[in-house]
C-alpha cells in the first residue's frame, strides 16, 4: 500500500523538483549588502573626485592604502590618503562599468578625462567601510 502511494505522487514530486530547478536557474544574481555598500562607496568616491572635494575623497580611504599602478611600476607601496588624493588631481574619472568582486573588492572600468583620455581599470579593496587597497591598470 505504501509503495503504491509513493508511486502515485512520484510524477508530482518530479514536476515540483523540475520547477524549483528551473526557477533557481532563471533568478538574476543579487548583490549582498556589503557588495552594495562597496559599490555605493565607489560611486561616492567618483562624485567627490569629479567635484574636486579632496577632503571627502581622503575620508573614504583607510589610514594607509596599499597602492599598485603605473606610477609605482606595479610595485605595491603604502600611501597615506593625502598621497592618494594628490595622484587623483590629474583629472576627473568617468566610470564606464562597476563590478562587485568577491566580498571586499570592486572593479572599475573607466576613463581618465585628461588632455589625452585613457582607459583605466581600478581594483579597490574595501574593509570596514574604507578603501584599503587600490590597484590601477
Amino acid at each position: 500500500m505504501q509503495l503504491s502511494c509513493w508511486l502515485s505522487h512520484r510524477p508530482l514530486l518530479w514536476i515540483v523538483s523540475l520547477l524549483l530547478l528551473i526557477g533557481s536557474c532563471t533568478r538574476s544574481p543579487t548583490l549582498d549588502q556589503s557588495q552594495q555598500a562597496n559599490i555605493g562607496l565607489i560611486k561616492q568616491l567618483q562624485a567627490a573626485l569629479n567635484q574636486g572635494q579632496w577632503q571627502a575623497v581622503a575620508g573614504l580611504y583607510a589610514g594607509q592604502v596599499r597602492y599598485k599602478g603605473p606610477s609605482t611600476r606595479y610595485q605595491e607601496v603604502l600611501l597615506t590618503p593625502t598621497q592618494v588624493v594628490a595622484a587623483y588631481r590629474g583629472g576627473p574619472l568617468e566610470i564606464t562599468q562597476l563590478y562587485p568582486a568577491y566580498q571586499h573588492q570592486v572593479v572599475v572600468e573607466g576613463r581618465l578625462r585628461e588632455r589625452l583620455p585613457q582607459s583605466i581599470c581600478l581594483i579597490y579593496t574595501i574593509e570596514q567601510g574604507r578603501i584599503t587597497r587600490q590597484y590601477a591598470y
